[in-house]
């Protein structure tokens, strides 16, 4: 085989290779039945292309697949009304990496913080964006913070996108201030700790 027909071919795998995974992950998003996404996940696994999965892909076959973290985080999201998954729907959480951080860093808090946004401001997305899950999981872990005081001070005094538009216009500021910007959520949980606390 010539050098040029084995880039060409080379070129042509690569692109059916995205187009596949493009396709499979669609399956796995939209909830495709158990068998069939347990049955294409484990063969991904065994060419090496199950890493080439999005964020979101990966962890619905997770799920499928019984792995007990990505099982309690989804059962979790589902005791409040919510499901993991993409942009299409009503009460969807596409935060996979934020509830996985969120998860490790403190399980009970990341409960706390789901119910909180939940009871605040219902059905808004903007309340379950990845910086207020994991700073409202941060601010939960604090002694004196609970969740029903916390969801009606959210819902009395913030709005989800008014919130998150003064941890952007912080970590601006910081960013310009100190080369290396804080995390998000961690802006996010000292705002609302203050706010929380002065009120």
């Amino acid at each position: 085989m010539r050098l040029e027909e084995a880039v060409k071919l080379s070129d042509t795998v690569r692109a059916l290779t995205n187009q596949l995974l493009d396709a499979i992950t669609d399956l796995i998003e939209d909830e495709a039945p158990v068998e069939a996404v347990t049955e294409v996940a484990t063969k991904l696994r065994r060419v090496g292309l199950a890493t080439r999965l999005s964020t979101l892909g990966r962890f619905r076959a997770r799920v499928i697949e019984g792995e007990p973290v990505a099982v309690a985080i989804n059962d979790m999201v589902a005791s409040h009304g919510w499901s993991v998954g993409g942009s299409g729907g009503r009460a969807r959480i596409m935060a996979v990496e934020a509830l996985e951080r969120a998860y490790r860093l403190d399980s009970v808090a990341l409960d706390a913080a789901l119910w909180t946004v939940t009871s605040a401001w219902g059905w808004d997305r903007a309340g379950v964006d990845g910086r207020v899950i994991e700073g409202l999981t941060i601010l939960l872990r604090r002694d004196g913070v609970t969740r029903s005081a916390l969801a009606e001070h959210l819902r009395t005094q913030w709005t989800a996108m008014a919130l998150l538009d003064v941890v952007k216009r912080r970590r601006d500021e910081a960013y310009d201030s100190m080369g290396a910007p804080p995390r998000s959520a961690d802006i996010l949980a000292r705002i609302v700790g203050e706010s929380f606390a002065g009120a």
